[in-house]
């Protein structure tokens, strides 16, 4: 629902170590953004329980509920609450509540945009991530859809070698009807 449309998201990480270096979202149709973004990092997958928080271009304004944080990188601890929009999509979270639940990291983290990318640049904080199971979402406005990702573990070769087995077994049976 209005701008930025996004086209994808590219997360990028360090293969030794695994630290996370960049997350780059690739706008779709146009250049233009509204700076309000919310950027949200677990580094362990579980997609609702948020380890690191970016805040880039915003403050509190008439279109949230809660405490907006001040632009930065976060850390966010467990017991976190999410602002949540009041136009358009009222109701939905937009951001992290600063409500005592965030440590600001560093005050002057933000994106940065060329063209069609807008790039978050991790490479000096050290954020480690679990290659087989992080998330990431991007929330573009306030009260815009999230786009977000991460990695799904990779079935076992065992289970690839059952589900091939089983799919060998169907088409036999379907040969067996006609």
């Amino acid at each position: 629902m209005g701008h930025p449309k996004i086209d994808h998201m590219d997360v990028t990480y360090n293969d030794i170590g695994n630290y996370l270096e960049s997350v780059t979202i690739v706008l779709h149709d146009s250049t233009y953004r509204q700076a309000f973004d919310s950027l949200f990092i677990s580094t362990d997958g579980a997609w609702d329980s948020w380890d690191y928080f970016v805040h880039d271009g915003g403050e509190r304004n008439s279109v949230s509920t809660g405490n907006v944080p001040d632009d930065g990188l976060y850390s966010v601890a467990d017991n976190y609450t999410y602002t949540f929009a009041t136009t358009n999509r009222t109701g939905n979270p937009n951001g992290i509540n600063d409500d005592g639940s965030l440590t600001l990291l560093n005050g002057s983290f933000g994106a940065t945009q060329s063209g069609y990318n807008i790039t978050y640049d991790f490479s000096n904080f050290n954020i480690i991530l679990d290659p087989d199971s992080f998330f990431v979402a991007y929330a573009p406005w306030c009260d815009n859809d999230v786009i977000g990702g991460g990695t799904a573990p990779v079935p076992e070769p065992a289970t690839m070698l059952l589900f091939g087995a089983g799919l060998v077994g169907l088409a036999g049976f379907g040969r067996r009807k006609k």
